[in-house]
């Protein structure tokens, strides 16, 4: 029950993504649903810069700490982040224009890009101080916008990346509206610029070490799309966005109930509740792992029946047997690794990560573009494979000896249930 709702919002917001990328792959040329799915992967990478520099901070300042919200960091993590979202509109705007998205649909896509990161920081605010309605309810509001919109598109003669655009950020808009009277709200309006300052603390002691890890975990799990983007164009990225669309629901699962536990993690291990950290991170990877069997059998019955209901046929059944497999393999690795990652991050340990996904990064890029260059395209996905199941490889020890460490200092006997 708790995974059911933690999990509602982001599945509604991405069944309805997914409902949106079926749609314009049948009305886009190759090239523009390449342009398309590569821009959700830079809004998706401008995400998790976010997280890296504002909402994971404020996490472990939240959490951790129990400050509450006119506290220094709080007010100086919000402060910075707002101010830091017209220059990232203004490159997300530039980015779209040298992709060939024409410059209305650059716009629109920049206005979005902004709203996006608005919006994840507010979930992030409500999340982290326990009153995840809010959180719900934008998450609803921005996927019955887009759902609704989407069935709308689904009746026009023709559909453009500007109209995809524009339904993304009205969407956006209806996911701020249950922000719009809140109390983080009031923070926002007592703002001042010296609430700056406060930001210095925690980009040395934290942040900085985030943004490397979240960088460095973008070249393993993601280098594929900007390597084969630049040598092959936007066309020769199209099939890899569109076989990545039968991993959906587990890359949901994944996103949805880490982000809900490691706000949970926080706060247990706050309390020296170690028990229960090691009681969710066990069900978390159970849950993931089983989400993940599904998954794969669904996708193989499409694929064996009735490709043509999502593929169009635009891409040859050799391409999309290899990509969707190979896929199943990066995500068998991420759903593996994911509740490892969520402990670490709770308990602080930005550096930590940041080590272990440079690492895995190396192998990532290395074989993507060894692939890419002697099999093609759809083959550097096995690239991201290896890092990934790297990576995998190196967190679960990574987490395995920072429950131990937790254990020995509460004075409490490491057993195999805190190893799992």
């Amino acid at each position: 029950m708790r995974y059911a709702g933690a999990a509602v919002g982001p599945i509604g917001v991405a069944g309805s993504q997914f409902l949106l990328s079926l749609l314009l792959l049948r009305q886009l040329d190759i090239a523009d649903f390449g342009r398309f799915a590569f821009l959700l992967v830079i809004s998706q990478f401008s995400i998790s810069l976010w997280s890296a520099l504002f909402t994971a901070p404020l996490l472990i300042a939240v959490g951790q700490k129990g400050a509450d919200d006119d506290a220094a960091a709080p007010r100086a993590l919000l402060c910075v982040s707002s101010l830091a979202l017209l220059p990232v509109a203004l490159a997300f705007v530039s980015l779209a224009w040298m992709l060939g998205a024409g410059m209305a649909a650059a716009c629109v896509f920049g206005l979005w890009g902004g709203l996006a990161l608005l919006r994840h920081f507010a979930r992030a605010w409500y999340l982290v101080h326990r009153a995840p309605a809010r959180t719900i309810a934008s998450d609803v509001g921005y996927a019955l916008a887009l759902l609704l919109g989407a069935l709308m598109m689904s009746g026009a003669a023709r559909t453009s990346l500007a109209d995809a655009a524009l339904l993304l950020l009205v969407s956006a808009g209806f996911g701020l509206l249950p922000f719009a009277r809140s109390k983080a709200l009031t923070t926002v309006r007592a703002m001042r610029l010296s609430d700056m300052t406060g930001y210095q603390q925690i980009w040395r002691r934290d942040a900085r070490w985030s943004l490397l890890g979240v960088v460095t975990t973008e070249a393993t799990v993601n280098s594929q799309s900007y390597i084969v983007t630049a040598l092959s164009g936007a066309g020769g990225f199209a099939p890899i966005a569109a076989t990545a669309l039968l991993i959906r629901p587990v890359t949901v699962a994944i996103n949805a109930l880490t982000e809900f536990e490691r706000a949970r993690f926080v706060h247990d291990l706050a309390s020296g509740s170690l028990m229960l950290v090691a009681r969710g991170r066990a069900q978390l990877r159970w849950a993931l792992l089983g989400i993940w069997g599904v998954t794969l059998v669904s996708a193989l019955a499409l694929l064996a029946l009735a490709p043509a209901l999502v593929f169009h046929g635009k891409f040859a059944d050799t391409i999309l047997w290899t990509g969707v497999l190979l896929w199943f393999v990066v995500v068998l690795a991420r759903a593996f690794h994911a509740c490892d990652g969520a402990v670490l991050l709770a308990s602080g340990r930005f550096r930590k990560l940041a080590q272990l996904s440079s690492m895995s990064a190396i192998v990532s890029v290395m074989a993507v573009v060894a692939l890419q260059m002697l099999l093609g395209p759809v083959w550097s996905i096995g690239g991201i494979a290896l890092g990934e199941s790297l990576y995998a490889l190196l967190l679960f020890r990574a987490a395995r000896t920072e429950m131990r460490n937790r254990a020995k200092e509460q004075g409490c006997i490491f057993d195999s249930s805190m190893a799992r």
